[in-house]
């Protein structure tokens, strides 16, 4: 989720133009305590290229959570987009517990007078998992090259794809926990990683209604989704449509990358949104867009 109440306004846009100004980042910070760290530091599995990224966890009442914990908590969950982060530079992240436990985590448009873009969540105490799957799916949104404006008939496609990004995370860490867990008495909880995810997929609301194909739901679901992008039920659904092709070619993530460099807010059909991501996009990652749009427009045009 995006929002703030200081939401830049947007440019008159035509379909598929580039935004009047994107960040312009040279960012490159060091350090493993300090709040700024290196993922080549924490060993990320496989020959994923070393990325950099900078991560600061607020020194806060995280319910009995201790903020250098969930800092290694994080940490992990941006070693599994290591692919993504290594693609382009990144906004520098600072992780705040939101103002009330029952709030909805958001990444906000307004930074930190430091430039560091605010990650809220709601999960406190020492619920790995929780803060696993909030972080994951905001860092999405910074991955996403988030903007505005907040609403649009679109946005539930970038809501989805922050949602395939806490599952994917979720995933990651049970199984990277077992054999490399941040710390030794830390491997315990891999487990806990994968009762999260299935009690999170055991959810009748997470589930298919039983004989109906995903392409009739989705079919019937679009309406409510271009008015509210966030409906989370159906956001998990659709993630869980999408969630192999990051599971098999985790190099899906770096097209991720260049979502939103072009303003796709005013695009007329889920078509014209991925013509605008394509346009955006290196050739070599096309293959990683078509993949997302052939499950999304199940091989026939959702207008």
């Amino acid at each position: 989720m995006v929002g703030n109440a200081l939401v830049p306004q947007a440019a008159p846009n035509t379909a598929c133009s580039r935004p009047a100004q994107l960040p312009k980042l040279g960012i490159s910070f060091d350090g493993w305590r300090s709040g700024r760290w290196r993922a080549a530091d924490a060993q990320p599995l496989g020959d994923a290229p070393k990325m950099t990224i900078s991560i600061e966890i607020l020194n806060a009442d995280w319910g009995g959570g201790m903020p250098t914990d969930i800092e290694v908590v994080v940490r992990s969950v941006a070693v599994c987009f290591g692919q993504a982060l290594a693609e382009r530079p990144i906004e520098p992240i600072r992780v705040e517990p939101t103002f009330h436990a029952g709030d909805p985590p958001m990444t906000a448009f307004e930074r930190t007078p430091s430039g560091q873009v605010r990650v809220l969540i709601n999960a406190r105490g020492r619920h790995w998992a929780q803060y696993a799957h909030q972080f994951a799916h905001e860092l999405s949104h910074v991955l996403a090259n988030f903007r505005a404006p907040l609403r649009h008939p679109w946005k539930w496609i970038e809501e989805s794809l922050c949602e395939v990004a806490s599952q994917f995370a979720i995933s990651c860490l049970s199984r990277s926990w077992q054999t490399s867990p941040p710390y030794a008495h830390w491997a315990s909880f891999a487990s806990a990683f994968t009762q999260y995810l299935g009690e999170h997929y055991s959810k009748p609301e997470h589930v298919l209604p039983t004989g109906e194909p995903f392409c009739d739901w989705l079919g019937s679901r679009l309406h409510q989704l271009k008015l509210d992008a966030g409906r989370r039920a159906d956001n998990t659904i659709i993630a869980r449509e999408l969630l192999p092709i990051f599971e098999q070619d985790p190099d899906a993530w770096r097209a991720v990358r260049y979502l939103n460099l072009v303003d796709n807010s005013q695009v007329l059909s889920v078509a014209e949104y991925f013509r605008c991501w394509r346009q955006a996009t290196p050739v070599s990652h096309h293959r990683h867009v078509d993949a997302v749009e052939g499950r999304l427009t199940c091989r026939w045009a959702i207008k």
